[in-house]
């Protein structure tokens, strides 16, 4: 079966097969079987992008199948999805990429202890507030944590010292984003991405429209559980998606326009890990090599993800998960894919069982 969706004045093309398939692929569901029976990974759905087109494989053990139309929780895959619209607002001169954020709002930052519910919350007096900007949060260099854990926020570090990974910081710029554009969070992405992009069945909030839809997630045992309904939007965690859906964003990478965001990401890199050639840009994951290649992952509970891209070569990976143990098929997947040798596959981040 073809699915052709209209994209940035070309047509996308998506070629989907799955077990019992005589399409050539180099991903295959009955390789995968053994694996995703080991990490008790019910189903996996997988974009592969070579030079021209988007092969899309499905494989599931599960009584309900996978499609093109199934919604997953993205997870953090939703933080690049936000920093594009971030750079968006950079492009338009809404926004400056190192002018402190707390100049944008007209009072010191409310914390919530849960973004996800309304709740407890602190006003931030702490001086160094003033110093993170938004090309801190983007390549997580803010000094502030993953998450407060229901608490009141704190640094780690200075903001601009060293690389720490930290959902707060894009919570903190989401709320700058808002007073900027006077909107939403779920709104201004839906207006400035998802739907230029033909990404009609995303949202940063639950919509009764998924509710057929909705892939349950698994956990580390294999037991299910509900999609999670966020009410909220949260741009570190909150998209829902399908593999369609983002995969017409990530050929925003491939077949970059000229004022395509991902332009700006090499500008601006900050090392991770040296020993694996991993740095950040402006909200992806960097690979320096000859081809670079740029990731994220995602992980909400009951749910996994990860893409690999490498537009030099014009080939990568992209795939959602409704498991806890998704992110064990990141180095079969990304090998098949994209050949060559990944040192950056070995940040610890993308083994959380280890």
């Amino acid at each position: 079966m073809i699915y052709r969706a209209a994209f940035a004045g070309s047509v996308l093309v998506f070629l989907a097969t799955g077990y019992g398939s005589a399409a050539a692929s180099s991903v295959n569901c009955a390789k995968l079987a053994a694996q995703m029976h080991r990490s008790n990974i019910p189903g996996v759905a997988v974009a592969i992008f070579s030079p021209g087109r988007v092969e899309s494989v499905f494989c599931s053990a599960a009584s309900k199948a996978l499609a093109q139309d199934s919604v997953f929780e993205a997870a953090s895959l939703s933080k690049p999805v936000f920093a594009f619209g971030v750079l968006r607002l950079v492009q338009d001169h809404r926004l400056d990429l190192d002018r402190p954020l707390s100049e944008y709002l007209d009072r010191p930052y409310k914390h919530q202890h849960n973004p996800f519910r309304r709740g407890t919350a602190d006003v931030t007096t702490e001086p160094r507030f003033a110093k993170i900007t938004a090309r801190m949060v983007l390549s997580h260099t803010s000094g502030l944590p993953n998450w407060s854990h229901h608490g009141p926020l704190t640094f780690l570090s200075d903001p601009g010292e060293k690389w720490s990974y930290s959902g707060e910081g894009y919570v903190y710029l989401q709320r700058v984003v808002e007073a900027i554009t006077g909107q939403s969070a779920d709104k201004f992405l839906e207006e400035a991405v998802l739907l230029p992009l033909g990404m009609t069945h995303s949202s940063f909030t639950w919509q009764a429209a998924f509710s057929g839809h909705a892939t349950p997630g698994h956990s580390a045992a294999g037991a299910p559980a509900s999609i999670d309904r966020f009410s909220r939007p949260v741009v570190s965690s909150t998209l829902y998606t399908t593999l369609g859906d983002y995969s017409r964003f990530l050929m925003q990478m491939f077949q970059p326009p000229a004022d395509s965001p991902f332009l700006v990401e090499e500008r601006s890199e900050v090392p991770v890990r040296a020993d694996l050639n991993l740095y950040w840009g402006l909200g992806l994951a960097i690979e320096q090599a000859r081809s670079n290649s740029y990731f994220h992952w995602g992980a909400n509970p009951g749910f996994q993800s990860f893409f690999l891209c490498q537009p030099a070569t014009g080939r990568g990976i992209l795939f959602f998960t409704n498991s806890d143990n998704g992110l064990d098929l990141v180095n079969s997947l990304v090998h098949a894919a994209v050949p060559g040798s990944h040192p950056a596959l070995g940040f610890p981040m993308l083994h959380p069982k280890d």
